[in-house]
């Protein structure tokens, strides 16, 4: 699956565009084609990082939803679920 945040930030942290830009201009021949170009010629940030032997980690941060107790969070089984959208009329 893809982490489409992640994705945007990546593209944000190489080209300084807006999220709404990419949304409205960036397609995934375009995305390939780009990476194909920083694979060669890697964006500074990415240098950088080498050059310190900067190693990328899991991520910690920020937490997952469950673990934010600012947001209440909770699972639900795909019956409960399936339900709360009827309830919203969401689904039929």
């Amino acid at each position: 699956m893809t982490d489409w945040g992640e994705l945007y930030s990546h593209i944000i942290a190489c080209t300084g565009w807006t999220w709404e830009y990419i949304a409205e201009n960036i397609d995934l021949p375009r995305l390939e084609s780009m990476n194909r170009y920083w694979r060669k010629s890697p964006p500074l940030h990415l240098m950088v990082q080498a050059y310190l032997g900067i190693t990328p980690t899991e991520d910690t941060f920020p937490p997952s939803i469950e673990e934010q107790q600012y947001v209440p969070a909770t699972k639900l089984t795909k019956d409960e679920f399936d339900a709360l959208l009827k309830a919203k009329g969401l689904i039929t």
